[in-house]
């Protein structure tokens, strides 16, 4: 299991062991990577929500313009729902890899809790991405696409070794990186003891959703129409 591999990696020299160690760190941290740009492409979901819900880019948003519902119920609602949906997505995806024979551990409501921040990031940055009237819509989920992918390959999704490099030489990009700090969450949980680690980066990503969130609301509540 982790906690003998990386026991071994501390107890022992140059080896082939280690070699092992550093081949099985490497395929885990592929599955944690895959499993935090899932949660980032949920953005694409917060976004067609917005499209939808702006009088400005289709006729849904005019006709729901005129709700007599607050926008503040309106957007919750929508964005809880998203949740919701994506949420349940990310439990299937560890339940079908741990079938497959994916190993991640036996904490697992940290696991779902770790993945459930990073839908509400995901899920936050796309209405707040959507909320962005000087671009269309093709554009949004292209943006979105290419955060994700970036965001992704500097967790190491692409190649191995990118989220330790940038860590020795310049470590704030690993600190504002929702994909480096899913998987860092995923492989503390894995390796260490205590929950040190974990809740620190547990902090970081709620108060990026937070932010994300609010700023969404507060951009939409703000927008004004001269006529529907």
């Amino acid at each position: 299991d982790w906690e003998n591999y990386w026991a071994l990696e501390y107890t022992s020299g140059p080896s082939e062991d280690l070699k092992y160690v550093e081949q099985i760190h490497k395929y885990y941290n592929y599955f944690y990577a895959v499993l935090a740009m899932s949660c980032l492409f949920s953005s694409f979901a917060g976004i067609t929500r917005m499209h939808k819900l702006q009088a400005n880019e289709s006729a849904l948003g005019m006709r729901r313009c005129l709700s007599p519902n607050p926008k503040l119920v309106t957007v919750l609602a929508e964005y809880l729902a998203l949740l919701l949906v994506q949420f349940a997505a990310e439990v299937i995806t560890v339940i079908y890899m741990r079938l497959f024979g994916v190993q991640f551990g036996t904490k697992y409501p940290a696991i779902l809790l770790v993945l459930f921040i990073a839908c509400n990031i995901g899920i936050a940055g796309g209405m707040l991405l959507g909320t962005w009237s000087k671009c269309s819509y093709g554009g949004k989920i292209g943006i979105a696409v290419a955060a994700s992918l970036i965001f992704s390959f500097m967790a190491d999704l692409m190649v191995p070794g990118i989220k330790n490099s940038i860590e020795d030489k310049l470590p704030i990009l690993n600190r504002v990186n929702p994909a480096v700090l899913v998987t860092d969450c995923l492989y503390a949980l894995n390796v260490y003891d205590n929950y040190d680690r974990y809740f620190r980066n547990i902090l970081i990503l709620t108060s990026m959703a937070v932010c994300l969130l609010g700023a969404s609301i507060l951009v939409l509540r703000r927008n004004k129409y001269a006529s529907v």
